[in-house]
C-alpha cells in the first residue's frame, strides 16, 4: 500500500511541474486548507494524527515539502504560497520537537 501511495504522490508532483498557473493556484488553495486542518489536528491530537494516513509522518512531511518545492520551482508566488510555506514549516518544526 505504501508503494502505491508514494507512486501516486510522485505522479501528482510531476503533474504540478507541468500545470499552468491557474491549476497550481487551485491545487495550492486546496493544499493550504487541508494542511491547515492537519496542523490543527497535530496540535490538538499530537502524534496520533499521523496514524490516520496511509503513509507515516516522515512520508507525509516529504510530500508537503515536495509540493512546496515544486510550486516554487514552477514560479508560484503570493500570499497562498507564503501561508502554505508557513504551515509546512510549522508541521516540520512540530515533528522535529517530538
Amino acid at each position: 500500500m505504501k508503494h502505491a501511495w508514494r507512486a501516486r504522490k510522485e505522479a501528482y508532483l510531476e503533474h504540478l511541474a507541468h500545470a499552468n498557473a491557474s491549476t497550481r493556484r487551485v491545487s495550492l488553495a486546496d493544499k493550504l486548507y487541508t494542511r491547515g486542518e492537519l496542523l490543527a489536528d497535530v496540535r490538538r491530537e499530537g502524534e496520533a494524527t499521523w496514524h490516520r494516513f496511509a503513509a507515516g509522518r516522515a512520508d507525509q512531511l516529504w510530500y508537503h515539502r515536495s509540493i512546496l518545492d515544486r510550486m516554487r520551482s514552477a514560479g508560484q508566488q503570493g500570499r497562498l504560497m507564503e501561508a502554505y510555506a508557513a504551515i509546512v514549516a510549522e508541521l516540520e518544526r512540530i515533528a522535529d520537537d517530538r
